[in-house]
């Protein structure tokens, strides 16, 4: 047992068990797996290492103090973007749109930025893209590789992507960040808006990863605000609404890329 230890996750079938804890400051983690009867789940392996080096890591930094958000980011040229959302509102497809176009993707689902001299950097990911079917079978460059999943009745699929030779890295320097308002059939055009300053900061608190499943104590929350209230002044934060229409991320991308190729276009 892991002294001064968090519990992150405890979940119990008839076929396994799992539980995971991390030391208070990050530094330490401890998981525990066993298993009553052969589960079927194929890849297991793959599921583990991808849940390790990607949820329970994002919990880990931040405990250590970093900032981590529910999302993604891509580079287009000699820079980046990034965006956050909710469960369902597009990030992982958007990734896979934007890597079917060829542009790299740097990181899926939990979004680290590190402050550098040429601004916030997003830290690179698990090199991989986890999609639902029906968004696999809308991407051209893409195979589906489906699984069962030990945390919840789903299946998706697998897409990876290459990263550095270096995996510490930098990536290109943080362009904007977008916020993926809930997609609707009524909506068939992508939607871009400004939200306020106090929408900035709400956007960025209710995005962080592990909010829920993990509450600091209150002096490492006012640190995480402090700190989310200062990266709302750095970098330009947009809304979007992507179209409900696979076939029109296409139309996305590139309007994304005209605004951000050049330098002074966000």
């Amino acid at each position: 047992m892991i002294d001064g230890s968090v519990l992150i996750f405890d979940d119990a079938t008839p076929s396994y068990r799992l539980a995971a804890l991390l030391s208070a400051n990050g530094q330490d983690l401890e998981i525990g797996w066993s298993e009553t009867e052969h589960a079927g789940l194929d890849g297991l392996d793959r599921i583990m290492t991808s849940y390790v080096l990607g949820n329970l890591v994002a919990l880990a930094l931040r405990l250590s103090g970093r900032i981590v958000l529910h999302g993604n980011a891509v580079c287009i040229g000699d820079r980046s973007i990034a965006w956050i959302g909710g469960k369902g509102a597009g990030k992982s497809t958007l990734s896979a749109a934007f890597t079917d176009a060829g542009y790299a993707t740097i990181t899926d689902d939990q979004l680290v930025l590190r402050k550098g001299p040429q601004g916030d950097h997003p830290a690179y990911g698990v090199p991989r893209i986890r999609l639902w079917p029906n968004s696999l079978q809308g991407m051209a460059r893409t195979t589906m590789t489906a699984y069962s999943q030990p945390f919840g009745a789903s299946v998706k699929g697998w897409l990876e992507f290459d990263v550095p030779d270096r995996f510490d890295e930098a990536a290109p320097p943080l362009a904007a960040l977008y916020v993926l308002e809930p997609r609707s059939p009524a909506h068939q055009d992508a939607q871009l808006g400004r939200p306020s300053p106090a929408e900035r900061l709400v956007h960025l608190l209710h995005h962080r990863l592990g909010r829920i499943s993990l509450p600091l104590p209150p002096e490492r929350l006012e640190a995480e605000l402090r700190a989310l209230a200062r990266l709302g002044t750095r970098i330009p934060i947009r809304t979007l609404r992507l179209p409900d229409d696979l076939d029109a991320l296409p139309q996305v991308i590139q309007r994304l890329v005209a605004l951000h190729a050049d330098p002074h276009g966000s």
